[in-house]
């Protein structure tokens, strides 16, 4: 079992557990006291009283069982974008896909951890979110500023829910994006569709998110599963990171006299 983290006499923080059974949220939170012994953990039982207490908190960690499903998780974590820009959230569902989730290559602002878990899990995950001094060995780590379309398209296919968003870059750039019982069916930016919009939208920075009223059935431009999905935005974030790397400059030409240079 993980020891809980070191930390300073004077350290102190805020957890927001949204857990809807009561018994289950008496044990998370008796966890956290364990595995966060300076953080103060306030348990509510829906995603609307955690709006109101996060305002009161200010917390660092939200903890959000998402297993069942709530529909207003999305909507709630994008309000949080400015009450709480730093705070890490810890998300415990099914369905997970850990495996593939393990491949993100840049900082995410949803963390996922795989329901039924063990104490030892639960423990290593929350330590991992709160302890700084392990923030270098995971570049995976990002907060609520960093909430992006790695996040949410697992956190609406694992939902199982049908809804549709729209997407807008820092500049003039918009798309959407289409959930349908669980599944991404639809995506479109400018004149790409498809598997080649998401590949647009997902370079987008700072993108900004917000949900779209229903308009009946969405076209299906996307048919593969949301792990093939996400596995191939992986791939393509990676490769650009590493097309972006400026050209590597040998230790002599670094030395060499720059009149001998032609």
């Amino acid at each position: 079992m993980p020891a809980p983290p070191k930390q300073s006499a004077g350290r102190a923080g805020h957890i927001l557990l949204i857990e809807d059974y009561g018994a289950l949220g008496a044990a998370i939170t008796a966890a956290l006291k364990k595995f966060a012994p300076n953080y103060t953990t306030k348990c509510v039982k829906s995603v609307e009283d955690a709006a109101l207490a996060a305002r009161e908190v200010g917390p660092e960690l939200l903890v959000i069982d998402f297993d069942p499903p709530k529909a207003a998780t999305l909507p709630f974590l994008l309000q949080m974008q400015s009450g709480a820009p730093e705070a890490r959230v810890l998300v415990i569902a099914s369905g997970t896909a850990q495996e593939t989730l393990r491949a993100r290559p840049r900082a995410c602002a949803l963390h996922f951890l795989e329901k039924p878990f063990d104490l030892v899990q639960f423990g290593a995950s929350v330590q991992e979110l709160i302890n700084p001094q392990r923030e270098s060995a995971n570049l995976s780590l990002g907060t609520l500023a960093d909430l992006n379309l790695l996040d949410i398209i697992p956190l609406q296919c694992i939902g199982g829910g049908t809804s549709s968003w729209r997407i807008e870059a820092s500049d003039t750039r918009a798309g959407e994006l289409h959930f349908h019982n669980g599944k991404i069916v639809h995506a479109q930016a400018n004149r790409a569709r498809g598997p080649a919009a998401l590949e647009e939208m997902v370079t987008w920075t700072a993108a900004r998110f917000a949900a779209l009223e229903p308009q009946g059935e969405s076209p299906r431009t996307i048919e593969a599963t949301w792990q093939t999905v996400i596995a191939s935005l992986y791939d393509l974030v990676s490769r650009s990171k590493q097309t972006d790397r400026p050209p590597e400059v040998s230790e002599a030409e670094l030395t060499e006299p720059t009149a001998k240079k032609k």
